[in-house]
């Protein structure tokens, strides 16, 4: 199959980095990549988006990618979006912690937290390191942040998506406190003294995300 390569050749090689690891990637971040290739393609929006959708489908067909649906007008966009209401965020914490296993529901009621509070995506939440949260093991700084930012697992839709959030703000009391106290009994956790960990990993000695 044949595209060309001034449409979404080169818009996809210089996003390589991103895509070291095609098989890892989500929807999210395929449709990152989709998003960035039409912003920089020479092509027609629509011609560009009907490429990338050949593209996809050959990925699909053969490597078992998620699906990530692009429109006629260009865009690429997600169908399995929700609005979660503060009752309904509640509810699914409260469900979450009746998990017969206490870590993993904690785990799960954490990535809840920080994509509700955060508008992290789920692998953003999966791969936050350590040294991402600012302040957490610092008890002079009482204003904690978080840095999202790329990692060797999770990528994100542009440079201009590098952000430092404030977890001080975004986050009540409570969960800043759940938070800070899983941080802590994890970092205890580590062989040695690296902190890029995920904060979120199957254990804390191979490093790995829980999605992995």
């Amino acid at each position: 199959m044949l595209f060309r390569s001034d449409w979404i050749g080169k818009p996809l090689i210089a996003q390589a980095n991103a895509l070291m690891s095609p098989a890892n990637l989500d929807g999210d971040e395929w449709q990152a990549i989709y998003d960035n290739c039409l912003a920089t393609s020479k092509g027609q929006p629509g011609e560009v988006a009907g490429r990338l959708a050949d593209f996809h489908n050959f990925l699909q067909a053969n490597y078992g990618v998620p699906d990530v649906e692009l429109d006629s007008t260009g865009g690429a966009r997600r169908v399995d979006a929700r609005l979660v209401t503060p009752k309904e965020y509640n509810e699914a914490k409260r469900l979450l912690r009746q998990n017969p296993d206490p870590e993993l529901g904690e785990i799960l009621e954490l990535t809840l937290i920080l994509a509700y509070r955060c508008g992290l995506r789920r692998r953003e939440a999966w791969s936050r390191l350590l040294n991402d949260f600012d302040g957490l093991d610092n008890p002079v700084i009482s204003r904690v942040e978080m840095i999202v930012r790329p990692t060797k697992w999770s990528g994100i839709k542009s440079w201009a998506g590098v952000r430092r959030l404030p977890l001080w703000l975004l986050l009540t009391d409570e969960e800043l406190g759940k938070l800070e106290s899983f941080y802590q009994r994890r970092k205890a956790r580590i062989v040695g003294r690296g902190t890029n960990h995920p904060l979120i990993a199957q254990d804390m000695m191979s490093g790995t995300p829980c999605d992995e």
